[in-house]
Protein backbone atom coordinates (compact mmCIF):
# COMPACT_ATOMS: atom_id res chain seq x y z
CA UNK A 1 0.00 0.00 0.00
CA UNK A 2 1.65 3.16 -1.08
CA UNK A 3 0.73 7.01 0.21
CA UNK A 4 -1.30 7.62 -3.23
CA UNK A 5 -2.99 3.72 -2.41
CA UNK A 6 -4.73 4.90 0.95
CA UNK A 7 -6.90 8.26 1.62
CA UNK A 8 -6.16 10.66 5.02
CA UNK A 9 -9.53 9.48 6.57
CA UNK A 10 -8.15 6.15 6.27
CA UNK A 11 -4.61 6.80 7.44
CA UNK A 12 -6.17 8.42 10.60
CA UNK A 13 -7.96 5.77 11.34
CA UNK A 14 -5.66 2.72 10.53
CA UNK A 15 -2.93 5.04 12.84
CA UNK A 16 -5.44 5.27 15.48
CA UNK A 17 -6.16 1.11 15.27
CA UNK A 18 -2.19 0.51 15.63
CA UNK A 19 -2.31 2.96 18.85
CA UNK A 20 -4.94 1.57 20.62
CA UNK A 21 -3.88 -2.22 19.62
CA UNK A 22 -0.22 -1.16 20.56
CA UNK A 23 -1.41 0.03 24.19
CA UNK A 24 -3.37 -3.16 24.57
CA UNK A 25 -0.60 -5.29 23.82
CA UNK A 26 2.04 -2.53 26.08
CA UNK A 27 -0.73 -3.41 29.00
CA UNK A 28 -0.74 -6.85 28.75
CA UNK A 29 3.17 -7.06 28.60
CA UNK A 30 3.11 -5.31 31.71
CA UNK A 31 0.81 -7.18 33.43
CA UNK A 32 2.90 -10.62 32.47
CA UNK A 33 5.80 -8.87 33.70
CA UNK A 34 4.14 -8.02 37.32
CA UNK A 35 3.51 -11.72 37.14
CA UNK A 36 7.02 -13.09 36.67
CA UNK A 37 8.61 -10.49 38.55
CA UNK A 38 6.19 -11.43 41.59
CA UNK A 39 6.58 -14.71 41.63
CA UNK A 40 10.75 -14.37 41.37
CA UNK A 41 10.79 -11.98 43.82
CA UNK A 42 8.98 -13.99 46.27
CA UNK A 43 10.73 -17.25 45.64
CA UNK A 44 13.73 -15.08 46.36
CA UNK A 45 15.01 -16.64 42.46
CA UNK A 46 17.37 -14.12 40.16
CA UNK A 47 17.00 -17.10 37.39
CA UNK A 48 14.25 -19.00 36.45
CA UNK A 49 14.47 -21.74 33.57
CA UNK A 50 11.27 -23.51 31.73
CA UNK A 51 11.67 -25.89 29.06
CA UNK A 52 11.62 -23.13 26.31
CA UNK A 53 13.09 -19.79 27.99
CA UNK A 54 15.61 -18.49 30.86
CA UNK A 55 14.87 -15.37 32.98
CA UNK A 56 16.84 -13.47 34.83
CA UNK A 57 16.61 -10.31 36.90
CA UNK A 58 19.45 -8.23 36.16
CA UNK A 59 21.45 -6.80 39.04
CA UNK A 60 21.43 -2.86 38.91
CA UNK A 61 22.68 -1.15 42.02
CA UNK A 62 21.91 1.99 42.90
CA UNK A 63 22.09 4.08 46.23
CA UNK A 64 20.64 6.89 48.41
CA UNK A 65 23.38 9.01 48.73
CA UNK A 66 22.66 10.64 51.52
CA UNK A 67 22.02 7.19 53.05
CA UNK A 68 25.73 6.12 51.38
CA UNK A 69 27.33 8.91 53.39
CA UNK A 70 25.29 8.59 56.97
CA UNK A 71 25.88 4.43 57.12
CA UNK A 72 29.69 4.16 55.34
CA UNK A 73 30.87 7.75 56.76
CA UNK A 74 33.69 9.86 55.89
CA UNK A 75 36.31 6.82 54.97
CA UNK A 76 34.17 6.01 51.75
CA UNK A 77 33.72 9.49 50.74
CA UNK A 78 35.76 9.25 47.36
CA UNK A 79 33.13 7.07 46.50
CA UNK A 80 30.78 9.90 45.77
CA UNK A 81 30.61 11.27 42.89
CA UNK A 82 29.71 15.14 43.65
CA UNK A 83 26.46 17.20 41.55
CA UNK A 84 27.87 18.58 38.14
CA UNK A 85 26.56 20.22 35.40
CA UNK A 86 26.57 19.05 32.00
CA UNK A 87 24.25 20.37 29.86
CA UNK A 88 21.46 20.07 33.20
CA UNK A 89 22.56 19.64 36.75
CA UNK A 90 23.79 15.72 37.10
CA UNK A 91 23.05 14.68 40.75
CA UNK A 92 25.52 12.78 42.93
CA UNK A 93 25.55 9.55 42.90
CA UNK A 94 27.76 7.17 44.83
CA UNK A 95 30.25 5.40 41.65
CA UNK A 96 28.84 1.56 41.63
CA UNK A 97 32.21 0.50 39.92
CA UNK A 98 34.04 1.66 43.29
CA UNK A 99 31.14 0.36 45.90
CA UNK A 100 30.80 -3.25 43.70
CA UNK A 101 33.65 -4.20 45.88
CA UNK A 102 32.45 -3.20 49.18
CA UNK A 103 30.10 -6.54 48.09
CA UNK A 104 32.70 -9.16 49.16
CA UNK A 105 33.96 -7.37 52.25
CA UNK A 106 31.85 -9.15 54.74
CA UNK A 107 28.16 -9.15 56.52
CA UNK A 108 28.99 -5.61 58.00
CA UNK A 109 29.30 -3.87 55.48
CA UNK A 110 26.91 -5.32 53.21
CA UNK A 111 24.46 -4.64 55.65
CA UNK A 112 25.29 -1.50 55.85
CA UNK A 113 24.94 -1.51 51.31
CA UNK A 114 21.71 -2.99 52.02
CA UNK A 115 20.24 -0.65 53.90
CA UNK A 116 21.56 2.46 51.49
CA UNK A 117 19.99 0.76 47.78
CA UNK A 118 17.19 2.46 46.32
CA UNK A 119 14.47 -0.25 45.28
CA UNK A 120 14.70 -1.60 41.70
CA UNK A 121 11.71 -1.52 39.29
CA UNK A 122 10.88 -4.32 38.10
CA UNK A 123 13.00 -5.74 35.01
CA UNK A 124 13.52 -9.15 33.72
CA UNK A 125 15.96 -10.74 30.87
CA UNK A 126 14.20 -13.58 28.81
CA UNK A 127 15.81 -15.26 26.29
CA UNK A 128 14.87 -18.83 24.33
CA UNK A 129 17.13 -21.78 24.68
CA UNK A 130 19.29 -22.94 22.01
CA UNK A 131 18.45 -26.56 21.12
CA UNK A 132 21.57 -28.46 20.73
CA UNK A 133 22.78 -30.04 17.43
CA UNK A 134 24.19 -33.63 17.50
CA UNK A 135 27.41 -33.14 15.40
Amino acid sequence: MTNKEIDINEAVEKYYNLQDALKTVLDERDRVLSVIWYHMQNSGAKFLETPTHEVSIPTRRSYDVSKFVKEMGEEYSNFIKPEHEKTTVVPAKVDGVKAKKLWGMGDEIVEKLERTLIPQSPEIRVTAKREETPL
